[in-house]
């Protein structure tokens, strides 16, 4: 399938792009061929179509340009082929809240964009994660267990699970794609234990990362120097947990890039840093995600995920 033929079934399955709209397609100088095969699909689709290129930010959650917030909030539809993610800023909020329907592809890849992971049944994928969720309701506490070490608690109380199915079709949606993510902020201050990161750690990994946690902060990094350099750049803050995600796409594998891999049937990830756009109390232009795979995860003691495969 070429880049153009997987921009047409994008925009029509996920986005279902209207005659007349107005679609901003937003991208870095990192991304131009993916771009352009997006604003050629939605022109054919009869889109009134704006490409705007930037050069890439530095970290994901970094605020884009006043000029592109701007553009953004006077679009019908926005596609973002980007290096660094835009989701959980504050410019994507005021979009979808002014009814923008938007697609963010952080870190795509032609090879992402012509994989099972990105084409999936994301109707199907939507009416799982649904049930899941509401399995999920009202849950409190979550425990996390993996053979390679990761013994791992965490505090969900009075917070909502955000689904990301892959579909944007009614204003105000967004979503990743690839697609099939369910997550929640974490209490800021409730995590404890250890957790080790052998899938993806906002980039592709070597070596498996451990870390120790102490009242949601990371007290000590192994094998991660790169990680130790971003939360010295952004702050004590950024070494904040406040998120926990579960992935929920059969087609997308674990390891390598993390827009893929965090969406990983039978894996979970977790995240510092931002995460005051989908219901938590940390206001920050950056975050970063983690993988873990073969997880057991139990919620309130009940098992959800054992040994890698849902059991809910």
């Amino acid at each position: 399938m070429s880049l153009l033929e997987s921009a047409k079934a994008i925009i029509t399955n996920s986005l279902k792009i209207r005659k007349g709209e107005v679609v901003l397609i937003l991208t870095d100088t990192n991304k131009e061929s993916i771009a352009k095969a997006f604003q050629e699909a939605a022109e054919d689709a009869g889109a009134h179509t704006i490409l705007m290129e930037i050069t890439p930010t530095d970290y994901h959650g970094e605020e884009p340009p006043e000029i592109i917030t701007r553009a953004m909030g006077q679009a019908d539809a926005i596609i973002a082929p980007t290096t660094y993610s835009i989701t959980h800023t504050k410019a994507r909020a005021k979009a979808t809240d002014k009814g923008a329907r938007v697609i963010s592809l952080p870190g795509i890849t032609p090879g992402i964009m012509n994989s099972g992971s990105i084409s999936a049944d994301y109707a199907a994928i939507a009416r799982d994660m649904y049930k899941v969720s509401r399995k999920l309701r009202g849950g409190k506490e979550i425990e996390i267990l993996t053979p390679r070490g990761t013994n791992l608690t965490l505090s969900i109380r009075g917070r909502e699970w955000i689904r990301d199915s892959g579909l944007a079709h009614r204003k105000g949606g967004f979503t990743n794609l690839p697609a099939g993510e369910l997550f929640i902020a974490v209490n800021e201050r409730s995590t404890n234990g250890t957790v080790v990161i052998d899938g993806s750690f906002g980039e592709p990994i070597e070596k498996p990362v451990k870390m120790r946690i102490l009242k949601g902060e990371i007290k000590r990094i192994t094998n991660a120097n790169f990680l130790r350099k971003k939360f010295k750049t952004h702050g004590k803050r950024s070494m904040t947990m406040g998120k926990f995600g579960i992935g929920m796409n059969p087609q997308a594998k674990p390891k390598g890039e993390l827009l893929e891999a965090e969406k990983a049937l039978g894996t979970v990830n977790i995240g510092f840093g931002n995460n005051a756009s989908f219901g938590g109390k940390i206001s920050l232009g950056f975050s970063i995600e983690g993988v873990i795979t073969q997880p057991t995860v139990l919620m309130d003691g009940k098992p959800v995920i054992e040994a890698g495969k849902l059991v809910i």
